[in-house]
């Protein structure tokens, strides 16, 4: 017999090729038997009481799915040949009104408004059958207190979608990788440029993954991160910032230097940059302190400010930095701590004793 205790942690690959993985916790009651010929057999069902499903696309958008209570992993006699019922959750707060789009017309202006409001959506995944090969299939829902919502047009259209699976198909990855529904035609849209800013919304969120994931490798030890903002203005002409900073720790990381800046590569003001707007904000912090309590930090950053429009802002001072869980610690000195640490290790001793 096999008992498997609640706070022990199974984690399964899932995929090798796309590194989707299961990490679970749960109990057990499993029977395991070998026979003289070496065979071994394994009976029972695993009740998985928390843990997640990692999904990967393609290793550069990665999303956790929570599991949901009931889900159960079940051996019949081959170890290596278990059945797998899981039901795991991911929540995408999002607004509905291009999952109606089509029904837009028939409500007042309240209700049009309403449609843009962001509501928690629900894309479950299930695995059914064979652990190592199961059948996978998606469901979008509403939590129970939000399936009223706009007189229940919202639910009634999720649950015509669930029972098309190429729709379906569909706004589960719009919803898994650009956090949002998209219109059965995504071509037609009901605001002007709404194609195009679907695509740009796409692809600004692909290539600062891809830069990222990029700026890890090139230099070790030295941090780069992107980020890159593709949008249209209110005249529908594109504009694309991509935002860059550098972070480098010196001196057995007692200080720290911060460089960034943004530049605009599609726009009116793309022409207008220098190279030294990459490096127009600039942080520079010291560790007065071996562990870091005491720092020195300087900076110089650039703010746009709607009023007095775009400003230089400099600064240096002295940073005070604690960890604590109670307020009272804030203001206990060091020197108390450690004897009120030494006191409680003496009476543990003690106790041991």
């Amino acid at each position: 017999m096999i008992q498997l205790d609640k706070e022990a942690t199974l984690r399964l690959l899932m995929d090798p090729t796309s590194s989707d993985s299961l990490v679970v916790k749960g109990d057990a009651d499993l029977s395991f038997t070998m026979d003289q010929s070496g065979k071994m057999s394994l009976t029972g069902t695993y009740n998985l009481n928390e843990g997640s499903y990692m999904v990967s696309f393609e290793s550069v958008i990665k999303r956790k799915f929570d599991i949901a209570s009931g889900s159960t992993i079940t051996w019949n006699g081959d170890p290596m040949d278990a059945n797998i019922s899981l039901n795991a959750i991911y929540t995408v707060r999002t607004s509905p009104d291009d999952l109606i789009a089509d029904q837009m017309s028939n409500f007042s202006e309240g209700g049009q408004s309403s449609s843009k409001q962001q509501y928690p959506f629900m894309v479950t995944l299930q695995l059914r059958g064979e652990i190592l090969h199961p059948d996978i299939s998606f469901q979008i829902e509403l939590p129970p207190e939000d399936k009223g919502i706009l007189q229940g047009v919202v639910n009634d259209k999720l649950n015509m979608l669930n029972q098309d699976e190429s729709a379906l198909n569909k706004q589960v990855f719009a919803l898994l990788v650009l956090g949002r529904f998209v219109q059965e035609n995504p071509f037609q849209s009901a605001s002007q440029g709404g194609t195009s800013a679907l695509v740009r919304s796409t692809v600004s969120k692909f290539l600062t993954s891809q830069l990222n994931q990029l700026g890890s490798k090139l230099i070790p030890g030295m941090e780069l991160n992107f980020d890159v903002q593709s949008y249209e203005d209110n005249q529908a002409k594109g504009r694309t910032q991509v935002e860059i900073g550098v972070k480098q720790q010196l001196f057995n990381e007692r200080l720290t230097v911060e460089l960034g800046g943004t530049v605009d590569v599609e726009g009116q003001s793309a022409n207008q940059n220098a190279t030294s707007d990459i490096t127009s904000d600039v942080t520079v912090e010291y560790k007065l302190t071996r562990d870091g309590r005491f720092r020195m930090k300087g900076f110089r950053h650039n703010q746009y400010e709607a009023i007095e429009g775009q400003l230089i802002e400099t600064g240096v001072g002295l940073v005070f930095v604690r960890d604590f869980n109670r307020w009272s610690r804030i203001f206990k000195s060091q020197k108390n701590r450690s004897d009120s640490s030494n006191n409680q290790i003496t009476n543990v001793t003690n106790e041991g004793r």
